[in-house]
């Protein structure tokens, strides 16, 4: 049935009724989770939507359905999606709808999929004037959705070497610093992983105020216990070069934080498989090789010993 609505999608692109009962049947939440359809052409026909139609209702049913498709896609079909185009109209509907939350909201989550870890999408997004347009996003949003969402492209750009440079901004910089702290988990580990990309560079921040957010970044991990957070990573290789900085062990406590979380099963969450999951890609990745010479290290702070221990415990076992 829905190879056959994706047809008819095709075929009469520019059938506003057609459309919108098209979106409104692949929307309906049984078929989302229980039919196994094409959901890189079912994305692919809804962002082609995008540049037909622009009635306010529709925009947000569209763009709320490319998030929930994206998220049951593979990461080789996302990155076919990311296309200056594609990019480039994401920005626009911001522009143009940056007073609605909703849409606000579900846009930065579609922008958010396709930039994590695509270098490309993220320069398109600086190029753009992306930027500029997520800090007064972040300024006009308080609500802390919207904070994780604006502080995760930070994070995604901040691991881009040659764009870094892009985020070392007084505001920036203050921003995370602040956000750092936020009660709530996924806004406070976004800001921090942020942060910790940045601390590859030589100059970020005044000399006091680097070791005044080091200082804060490392109390700040410390005390995440068990945040009953899902955290997702599709490489870890970007965290890898954070364990270099041995004169700043509050980054290393973030990257073995992030790793004992993630290889960690969590019976809440119900999280088993993708534990193992991530312990295979850690494993394949070279995680276990890295870690031994961190350890190997005489510097290594007692905090980041402990906790890359519990780390090797779990791969090896």
């Amino acid at each position: 049935m829905i190879e056959l609505i994706l047809e008819a999608m095709s075929n009469f692109s520019r059938d506003g009724e057609l459309q919108a009962n098209a979106i409104r049947t692949i929307r309906n939440e049984r078929i989302i989770q229980e039919v196994d359809f094409d959901y890189f052409q079912a994305c692919r026909m809804v962002i082609k939507t995008l540049f037909v139609f622009e009635d306010q209702p529709m925009i947000l049913r569209r763009i709320s359905l490319c998030a929930t498709l994206i998220n049951k896609m593979p990461i080789k079909q996302v990155s076919e999606l990311c296309t200056k185009k594609n990019v480039q109209k994401l920005l626009q509907i911001l522009k143009q709808k940056s007073d609605n939350i909703d849409i606000v909201d579900s846009t930065l989550i579609v922008i958010i999929n396709l930039s994590n870890e695509s270098s490309s999408v993220c320069e398109i997004f600086v190029n753009e004037g992306g930027l500029e347009l997520f800090i007064e996003i972040l300024q006009s949003f308080p609500n802390a959705s919207i904070r994780r969402y604006v502080l995760n492209l930070f994070r995604y750009i901040a691991k881009v070497e040659h764009l870094r440079h892009v985020l070392l901004r007084e505001d920036i910089i203050e921003h995370c610093r602040r956000l750092l702290l936020d009660s709530e988990f996924k806004v406070s580990y976004a800001a921090a992983g942020t942060l910790s990309h940045l601390a590859l560079e030589r100059n970020w921040g005044s000399c006091k105020q680097r070791i005044d957010i080091l200082s804060s970044l490392h109390s700040k991990v410390l005390s995440w216990k068990n945040p009953g957070r899902v955290i997702r990573y599709r490489t870890f290789s970007s965290l890898f070069p954070l364990l270099e900085l041995c004169d700043k062990p509050g980054v290393q406590l973030w990257v073995v934080w992030t790793l004992h979380y993630v290889c960690t099963e969590n019976p809440s969450l119900k999280l088993h498989k993708e534990a193992s999951d991530n312990c295979s890609m850690l494993q394949e990745e070279g995680g276990v090789d890295i870690l031994l010479h961190l350890l190997s290290s005489p510097e290594v702070h007692p905090d980041v010993n402990a906790l890359a221990h519990k780390v090797l415990q779990i791969l090896l076992d």
